[in-house]
């Protein structure tokens, strides 16, 4: 068995994570403390429209070492280009949704604590871009340091910080997450090639857990698909590729499959 293809696939999405992570980064800064029907538009395309140009990137990299490894040929197929343009399209929608309520959710907060408009303004402008979660924990600084005598431009640098630390850490586990992703799906297609060429016999994709592994994938640790396939979530049934089983899951892929005999040649 070659070096680990979990290894490979974490290789490839290497390459475009920095790319991926920025660009959802400068999207949450682009949008206006209210944003309107349109600017949520923008946001969810401008993330889309980049998650899917960089998954592609990390898939056609797998593949292509993939390939390599097996001796074979391949590209990427028009179906598998469009079903990386559809998980962009609904990781961007997800990114988006979560965006919208953490904002809503944060303003209804603000307004308790009885802030100036210019005020909230501020505060808002720090959470463009963050989940719900980091938004909440963003607002609950502030209050907390008001709460303790802080002026407001103290109390708020101190939020604000918080929002900027929890901006790099959500975009680079998307990032993570999803070119990961992408780029199974290129050793999928190399190993589907590879299979019809003759290469190998039957190849199957396996779920390794790591260490740290939490109780899903415990539960996932050792299951097999074939190549081309998805696992399946053990609670929800949900499609999974490897590795997203969720946020931060380190859990790897690795493939399995026999060398193609060769036929003796006759003298």
């Amino acid at each position: 068995m070659p070096d680990s293809w979990a290894s490979l696939a974490d290789s490839a999405s290497a390459d475009v994570r920095g790319a991926i992570s920025s660009s959802i980064r400068r999207a949450g800064n682009k949008l206006p403390w209210a944003p309107t029907p349109g600017a949520w538009t923008a946001y969810e395309s401008s993330i889309a429209e980049e998650l899917e140009t960089k998954m592609l990137e990390a898939a056609e990299s797998a593949a292509s070492r993939a390939a390599w490894r097996l001796k074979s040929e391949c590209e990427i197929s028009s179906s598998v280009r469009k079903r990386i343009g559809r998980l962009a399209e609904k990781q961007a929608e997800l990114i988006a949704d979560n965006t919208r309520t953490a904002v809503s959710e944060t303003k209804r907060k603000l307004k308790k604590l009885g802030l100036e408009d210019r005020q909230t303004r501020r505060v808002v402008r720090s959470v463009a871009g963050l989940n719900r979660q980091q938004a909440a924990s963003v607002a609950n600084t502030l209050k907390a340091k008001l709460g303790e005598g802080k002026l407001f431009g103290s109390a708020l640098r101190t939020a604000e910080a918080r929002g900027r630390k929890y901006a790099r850490t959500r975009a680079t586990r998307i990032a993570i997450a999803q070119s990961t992703s992408a780029a199974y799906m290129g050793i999928d297609v190399a190993m589907v090639c590879a299979e019809k060429a003759g290469a190998i016999q039957d190849p199957k994709r396996k779920w390794v857990k790591t260490a740290s592994a939490c109780s899903v994938c415990q539960r996932l640790h050792g299951k097999t698909v074939d190549a081309g396939k998805n696992f399946r979530h053990p609670d929800t049934g949900g499609a999974l590729r490897g590795g997203d089983a969720h946020m931060s899951c380190n859990c790897g892929v690795e493939y399995v499959y026999e060398q193609a005999k060769r036929e003796k040649a006759v003298a």
